[in-house]
């Protein structure tokens, strides 16, 4: 999602879009000409809590930036929560609070007021937890075979000759 049109080059070959404002590598970028190429989150963190105003006002930014989505998205769909993840929220408030009050200055007020903002538990186990669960409610469906695809997908076939593919639903 482009947040800067004007922005920096991104790997999908966009301009400006929220993962290079709020994406680890993104984020880091934009401080690495000050800090140095061996710049980690951990450093910027650690920075920012020792008062470091560069620190703080990138990650100031960064909520902003994607405050600026959730806004949009709260107009749009108008969900009642929102979980964020990432290496950046382990800055806690100090990114979070910036997010919330962009939402609340640009999200319509009725939509704005019931949405609850809040980090994800499950943090760098995320993305192995969904797959899991893909796959436990895939077996759980119809068996393995069905992981990947609905109607139309290819699925393997055994037959008579031996294992063939075929496609339907």
């Amino acid at each position: 999602m482009t947040v800067d049109p004007y922005g920096r080059s991104c790997r999908c070959g966009n301009r400006g879009c929220l993962d290079t404002v709020v994406g680890a590598q993104g984020f880091l970028e934009l401080l690495r000409d000050v800090y140095g190429e061996r710049l980690e989150i951990s450093g910027v963190l650690e920075m920012a809590e020792h008062g470091d105003m560069r620190c703080r006002r990138a990650l100031t930014d960064a909520g902003r930036a994607l405050g600026a989505v959730v806004a949009d998205l709260c107009n749009l769909l108008s969900p009642e929560r929102v979980i964020v993840a990432g290496p950046l929220f382990a800055a806690g408030e100090m990114i979070i609070r910036s997010l919330r009050e962009t939402v609340d200055h640009r999200a319509i007020p009725a939509a704005a007021s019931r949405l609850e903002i809040m980090r994800s538990p499950l943090d760098e186990r995320a993305e192995m937890l969904g797959a899991i669960q893909l796959a436990l409610d895939a077996a759980a469906v119809g068996g393995l075979g069905r992981l990947g695809g609905g109607r139309g997908a290819a699925r393997p076939v055994v037959g008579a000759a031996g294992p063939a593919s075929r496609t339907g639903g």
